[in-house]
């Protein structure tokens, strides 16, 4: 049975691989890597020459003034879209998150992306360990601390598992 995807449920995409993104504006055309992917949206990675080549003499992303643009990246099939920069944020000196939303999109596409999304959902569910019966009878006690608020009042905090 497949699931509903929300469409704000992002998955990070493989770091050691990472997914090189073409894209394309009116007057350039750059590359950037995919960081997160949902069915709304893309998140990507550049560097501060990629992002001022994409937004030439843009300090902020206005509302009323939005920068559109196309993504062609690879998944399991080519993918391509017509998005608008919703956010850009600096992460280090020389990188940069661009938040992207996708404006159009193919069906086909979508499928795609949808069937990506799902097998990394089911690839991290299978990866963690199931052991709830062991934690559910004994709860491991990480660490305690206790504070005093004043000479009769002392509060205890502890992190369980």
């Amino acid at each position: 049975m497949k699931r509903q995807l929300i469409y704000h449920t992002h998955v990070n995409t493989n770091p050691s691989n990472k997914i090189e993104v073409c894209v394309k504006t009116d007057s350039t055309k750059t590359k950037c890597y995919l960081d997160r992917v949902s069915r709304d949206g893309l998140s990507l990675n550049c560097d501060a020459e990629t992002l001022h080549k994409i937004m030439p003499n843009k300090t902020s992303i206005a509302p009323k003034d939005p920068i559109a643009l196309s993504a062609v990246f690879t998944l399991a099939e080519n993918i391509e879209a017509k998005c608008r920069v919703i956010l850009a944020r600096r992460l280090s000196k020389d990188q940069f998150i661009m938040d992207l939303k996708f404006i159009e999109i193919n069906e086909k596409a979508m499928m795609h992306l949808d069937n990506y999304i799902e097998e990394n959902l089911r690839s991290d569910v299978a990866k963690k360990p199931s052991n709830r019966a062991e934690n559910q009878n004994s709860p491991q006690l990480f660490t305690s601390d206790v504070y005093q608020i004043n000479k009769e009042l002392k509060v205890t905090y502890s992190k369980v598992a």
